[in-house]
């Protein structure tokens, strides 16, 4: 997309309002911020925010990773030491 151009969406719902109201970045984290209501992974915010770290995108968000539910928590896998 062209610099400067919004989406059709977001050109109707921008026409809308006083621009003086918003601060650049607010299309942004309405986004971020609906994205993760419905439960997208932060590394999906991440990428299509176009966040180089992970870090950014939670502090974007206001949010921590949730590391007590890791997915290699749930893949079942037994660690065997050999003698």
């Amino acid at each position: 997309m062209p610099s400067g151009k919004l989406p059709p969406a977001s050109a109707r719902y921008c026409s809308r309002r006083d621009p003086r109201q918003d601060a650049p970045n607010d299309l942004r984290r309405t986004f971020a911020a609906l994205a993760h209501k419905e439960q997208a992974t932060l590394e999906q915010i991440q990428l299509s925010l176009g966040h180089s770290s992970i870090e950014t995108t939670e502090r974007y968000l206001g949010v921590r990773q949730d590391l007590a539910d890791a997915p290699c928590d749930r893949l079942a896998l037994r660690v065997v030491v050999s003698p």
